[in-house]
């Protein structure tokens, strides 16, 4: 953002404001960050990319010369190297951390699993499925009327988890049944971020919601978390003047 005076001024005019606070109550939240190892196949092509900008596939290079591709095309060998052929049959680090805390929740329910990019998306409902959970998924390519239908089933206990990007699901649905989020990757939105995580807290709830954001080591995903922090520190610049 440029001109954060003049968006406080724009809402001191023409807003009327409400906190979270106000309307849902205080609640507790256990906010965890899990640094995961990457697996070897991906530490060798992460750094490989990482190093000389460009890497090189079966028929094809993936080509990081301009900063924003590079940024991308490093979170997507992270998030979905199979995508690109790279990584076959290897399970990833935070694949492994998710399949555990998937098998905490079998027979309870209550888990909602967060990343901004469709194909991880699919790949953590599939590792969720394989833990024993009953998996409902939520992006752009899942229709309003199935959207909707999955958040019924998950709302009844018919299923035990959601595996979702944040901006198809950071609104709109209130799942205060739900015990953990796990954002395995962040988006690049603070507020994304933030309203994903409430989907849990929009009711009182009588326990703390636990949050847990995998991080890999040296890697992006820390870069990513400092842009979230910045975002999220200049919100709180602009609400506290109107």
């Amino acid at each position: 953002w440029v001109n954060e005076e003049k968006v406080t001024e724009i809402l001191k005019r023409h807003s009327v404001r409400h906190t979270f606070e106000e309307v849902y109550g205080r609640q507790a939240r256990i906010y965890e960050t899990e640094l995961v190892e990457m697996e070897p196949k991906m530490s060798q092509a992460y750094k490989e990319f990482e190093e000389n900008a460009v890497l090189e596939l079966e028929q094809s290079f993936l080509d990081g010369s301009s900063p924003g591709v590079a940024a991308i095309r490093a979170r997507q060998i992270l998030a979905h190297p199979e995508t690109f052929g790279l990584c076959e049959g290897e399970v990833s680090g935070k694949d492994e951390r998710l399949a555990i805390h998937a098998a905490d929740h079998v027979g309870e329910g209550g888990l909602l699993v967060f990343s901004p990019l469709v194909a991880e998306v699919e790949r953590c409902a599939k590792v969720c499925e394989e833990a024993g959970l009953r998996v409902g998924i939520i992006h752009g390519g899942i229709s309003a009327e199935d959207r909707a239908a999955v958040d019924s089933e998950y709302q009844s206990g018919n299923l035990d988890c959601i595996c979702a990007t944040y901006a198809t699901a950071g609104t709109g649905f209130n799942w205060n049944r739900t015990k953990t989020v796990i954002c395995v990757s962040l988006p690049f939105g603070s507020d994304e971020l933030e309203q994903s995580i409430r989907r849990g807290e929009r009711s009182l709830r009588d326990h703390p919601l636990r949050v847990i954001e995998f991080q890999y080591e040296n890697s992006i995903d820390q870069h990513t978390r400092k842009l979230v922090n910045k975002k999220a520190e200049l919100d709180k610049q602009i609400l506290a003047q109107v």
